[in-house]
């Protein structure tokens, strides 16, 4: 899969940047859930009824 990817980049360059963007969105997007979780699972007192059912239980995003 890679090697295709290599391929297709070298063929058309404007395909490497929106590569680039969609790796840098994926990690975004995963960095957002992690940091969403965690701050639901601070405790009690410091939340509103909110963050305690707006919990993130999809998987981690790998393709977009």
């Amino acid at each position: 899969m890679a090697e295709l990817k290599d391929k297709m980049c070298k063929a058309c360059p404007a395909l490497k940047a929106l590569s680039t963007r969609l790796e840098s969105t994926i990690t975004l997007v995963n960095e957002l859930k992690t940091d969403h979780n965690a701050h639901c699972a601070m405790g009690a007192g410091t939340h509103t009824a909110a963050d305690a059912t707006n919990v993130v239980t999809s998987a981690a995003v790998s393709v977009l």
